[in-house]
């Protein structure tokens, strides 16, 4: 038997545990179990009969304290599997019990509130010493700022051949170091240049950039329109070809849409503030352009090149787009469906905070009704709607209408009992 069995867990520390058990143990494969309403035994189907080891909430399972009869239901839930068995607070009498004293299968008991590090010694206890595969090394991902990766662990670009073969948590993790890194070595390493020496090598940010089903999206968020800006942000990213971009008289920067760059006499922080400014993106036009026209174009920008600064212009909309919503209340009409098509840069942009890499992760691997993460995600739901309006206008997720009827992942309500934390806030602060 081969796998390992998530039962009675909330839905954010199996996702964690699921996170882990990946970065550890490539090879083997999760089945959950999603905890149930009643918090009582679950059934279970061929695919976590098969598993070989599990990861149990007692208290998920109605067990969270010792009695012959819990200790009969779980011994014929486990079946003679090894298992690492989550409790809560002294036990509730299960560290008393023959189970503890080694009377049974291999078992590891630890209390909830665990670390990432408690968590791999339970499971190498129970047998799990299957090491994961090495990345191959010097991979990394396409476009990614060389910069930015040092010292983090080099992360496998899937081939046209195997276009799923990184799995998306794997790759959200991987972007959660290079955060890490980047933050951390800030002092250090001096920031890339932001010149670059011909557009067409922007291009590489960009094949598959354009936006699909934003104005879908937008049209369910009219609380959009309040904000000027916003307006100028949809007419930047459903733009096509060469544009220039103009205030009155003055060029604030030229864009290629369809190659996904954007270039400007200021940095990209000064750019944001400038078209906040309600006399600028108010008088603000979008003008069409031939290639002949490029470098007259550019040398309105900056006359002089090294004064150009060079952005991806996904970057570029999250930051511009990021810096407007902040104190918008966003209240979507109906549901929507939200299906990420690449991963955001996140070791670049700014305006970025972990709920963002978890809905990267959960969103790369279906499509997710917008209602659904609201509901996995308790009073966040201003942050899941900024996620989704800030993905579909860098171009990095695909929105649908009708999030009820897309192919769901089965995340079930939250339950509003106390603190989610254990593990989850572990592995981020771990992480962060």
């Amino acid at each position: 038997m081969s796998g390992v069995l998530l039962a009675g867990l909330t839905d954010r520390e199996a996702a964690a545990t699921e996170i882990l058990i990946g970065m550890h143990w490539r090879r083997q494969r999760v089945v959950t179990i999603a905890r149930n309403n009643s918090l009582s035994v679950p059934g279970q189907g061929s695919d976590a009969r098969a598993c070989g080891h599990c990861v149990i909430d007692l208290f998920g399972l109605g067990m969270r304290r010792h009695s012959a009869d819990n200790e009969a239901r779980l011994l014929a839930f486990l079946d003679g599997r090894p298992a690492v068995l989550l409790i809560w607070g002294s036990g509730g009498g299960w560290l008393e019990s023959p189970l503890a004293r080694g009377d049974a299968p291999r078992l590891a008991w630890i209390n909830l509130h665990y670390t990432s590090a408690q968590m791999l010694d339970a499971l190498r206890s129970i047998g799990m010493n299957e090491p994961a595969s090495e990345p191959q090394p010097g991979a990394g991902r396409p476009g990614a700022d060389p910069a930015s990766t040092q010292g983090s662990p080099p992360t496998p670009a899937p081939t046209a051949e195997t276009p799923t073969e990184l799995p998306a948590w794997r790759r959200a993790l991987a972007l959660a170091e290079q955060i890490k890194n980047a933050h951390s070595g800030a002092q250090a390493t001096p920031r890339q240049p932001l010149v670059s020496p011909d557009p067409a090598e922007a291009a590489d940010h960009s094949a598959a950039w354009r936006p699909e089903g934003l104005r879908t999206l937008v049209a369910a968020m009219p609380q959009v329109w309040r904000l000027p800006v916003m307006e100028l942000m949809v007419r930047l990213a459903t733009a096509d070809g060469l544009q220039l971009l103009r205030a009155g008289d003055e060029a604030i920067c030229v864009l290629d849409p369809r190659q996904g760059w954007l270039v400007s006499g200021v940095s990209l922080e000064t750019l944001v503030s400038r078209l906040q400014t309600p006399g600028v993106n108010a008088c603000a036009t979008l003008t069409p352009i031939e290639p002949a026209q490029l470098e007259d174009a550019l040398h309105q920008i900056a006359s002089e090149p090294l004064h150009r600064h060079w952005n991806a212009l996904d970057h570029a909309l999250w930051e511009l787009a990021g810096d407007a919503l902040k104190d918008l209340r966003l209240e979507p009409r109906g549901d929507l469906s939200l299906r990420l098509r690449r991963f955001p840069n996140f070791t670049r942009l700014s305006r970025v905070g972990p709920l963002d890499i978890q809905l990267a992760t959960i969103c790369a691997r279906a499509s997710q009704s917008l209602a659904d993460l609201v509901r996995a995600f308790p009073g966040k739901a201003q942050e899941v709607y900024r996620f989704a309006l800030l993905t579909s206008l860098c171009g990095a997720a695909a929105v649908q209408g009708g999030g009820a009827d897309a192919r769901r992942t089965g995340l079930p309500m939250a339950r509003p009992a106390a603190a989610q934390r254990g593990f989850f806030k572990s592995l981020l602060d771990r992480l962060f």
